[in-house]
């Protein structure tokens, strides 16, 4: 008996003691790997290994098609971008002014014209600074909040305008008629908010938000004059400055490239296909334009606006005119058929239309004997893009600015070689800069992006 009570073991108040011991090191363990973030360090280093893999991909990509311009097979971005991640599996959006929006995997890395490849993110998120948005989110931009008295409101001159009234604007009533702004996009280092419909003069009753151009005094001045109205959307508080959207923006989000998409290829009027006019006596003319197309007859061709010029000239008889490059372009982003099924583009995961196409295009909505509706906030978007053109045909010219009308991007003419001047009108669509300092902060019982 007395060997065994010599006999040295553990007791089980030490064996209690030992598991208590080593189940509190496995806690502090888990919470290190856990609290301390040793998984999602190390998940966030596989992702960014990942990321990074992918944008050099895309440069070399991007050297691929910049190098191909110079060879006699010149290929598209797209083309390298399928042999660089295989066909179909990334695609590009975009162009090289406004620049490239390369979609791979659920994100979306922006491309720029020197070749800089930017942070990829999910579809549908744009960020600032370490903040992410959501292209959509709204934002609680007051266009009159500490705007210097007088700049909230603008008048169009009749004479500006080549209409034949003023027409007056005023930020307050836009405001005051309740509808909001939201993220567009951040470009430059700067968050872009759109207005939530279009605006125009008048208290935003039906019909009473549209802006009228007409003749040549409306192209002349039509561009300086959607900035200018614009602008007074500019003057709150964090707002850097406010201008019109343009036909550039639109196609930076639709993806469309009008030199690729080649509108009325081998036809009179075919995107950038150059048209000189010759007038011989009385009204007998004749033009040839670079695609190959010829045309004789008798036209009153009278007055022209030269490529890249402003003043409007006369066509004398027995003389030429310069060229005349025809870039009208006319398309329908969401490809709906005449079956009025759901589109095929511009749509998330579910086939429902994405945050920036219902705001640019409305909302798609089939309805009955009709091949497409859309809805925007209370009415059919429709505005002008600042943004000009010219169509040359065989017996006469036209120039206009570029709108988005019911769902398609186009273009209405309001002055033609013949002399006349026809009035065509739509609303004003602002996007709104804020300044690249600005602080904003997301309230969830506003649901939104509020200024500080």
């Amino acid at each position: 008996m007395s060997k065994l009570k010599n006999n040295k073991g553990i007791t089980l108040v030490a064996l209690i003691i030992t598991i208590i011991v080593l189940l509190i090191l496995a806690m502090v363990s888990i919470r290190l790997v856990m609290n301390g973030g040793i998984i999602d360090k190390s998940k966030n280093a596989v992702d960014k290994y990942s990321q990074e893999e992918v944008m050099e991909k895309i440069k070399l990509a991007y050297q691929e098609y910049q190098m191909s311009q110079y060879t006699d097979n010149p290929m598209s971005l797209q083309s390298a971008l399928d042999n660089a991640f295989g066909t179909g599996v990334a695609t590009v959006s975009g162009d090289a002014a406004s620049g490239w929006k390369v979609t791979i995997g659920g994100k979306v890395y922006p491309l720029e014209a020197n070749g800089t490849v930017g942070e990829g993110l999910e579809v549908g998120k744009v960020k600032f600074g370490n903040q992410i948005l959501g292209v959509g989110d709204q934002v609680n931009y007051d266009p009159t909040l500490n705007a210097a008295e007088g700049t909230t409101t603008y008048t169009s001159l009749a004479a500006t305008s080549g209409y034949e009234s003023n027409q007056s604007f005023d930020a307050a009533t836009y405001k005051k008629a309740g509808f909001k702004w939201r993220v567009l996009d951040v470009k430059n280092g700067k968050i872009r908010l759109i207005a939530d419909t279009d605006v125009g003069p008048g208290d935003y009753r039906e019909n009473a938000t549209r802006y009228y151009l007409k003749g040549s005094a409306g192209y002349i001045n039509g561009v300086a004059e959607l900035n200018a109205i614009c602008s007074i959307f500019g003057h709150g508080k964090g707002a850097d400055s406010a201008t019109s959207i343009t036909v550039g923006d639109v196609n930076g989000i639709t993806g469309y490239d009008p030199a690729i998409a080649k509108y009325n290829e081998g036809q009179w009027g075919e995107y950038g296909s150059k048209v000189k006019y010759t007038r011989g006596s009385g009204n007998a003319l004749s033009s040839v334009a670079t695609n190959g197309k010829t045309w004789s007859g008798n036209n009153t061709f009278t007055n022209y606006f030269a490529d890249g010029s402003k003043t409007l000239s006369t066509l004398a008889e027995n003389s030429s005119t310069p060229q005349i490059t025809s870039t009208y372009y006319n398309y329908n982003p969401t490809t709906l058929d005449s079956t009025a099924n759901a589109p095929t583009t511009g749509v998330d995961a579910e086939g429902k239309y994405n945050e920036v196409y219902k705001m640019i295009f409305g909302e798609y909505k089939a309805v009955q004997n009709s091949t497409r509706q859309f809805t925007g906030s209370g009415r059919r978007p429709s505005y002008w893009l600042a943004s000009e053109y010219a169509s040359a045909y065989g017996g006469n010219a036209n120039w206009g600015l570029r709108r988005v009308n019911s769902g398609d991007v186009n273009g209405t003419s309001v002055y033609c070689s013949d002399g006349s001047g026809s009035s065509s009108y739509c609303g004003v669509r602002p996007v709104v800069s804020l300044s690249s300092n600005v602080n904003i902060q997301w309230n969830d019982t506003e649901n939104e992006w509020q200024i500080q």
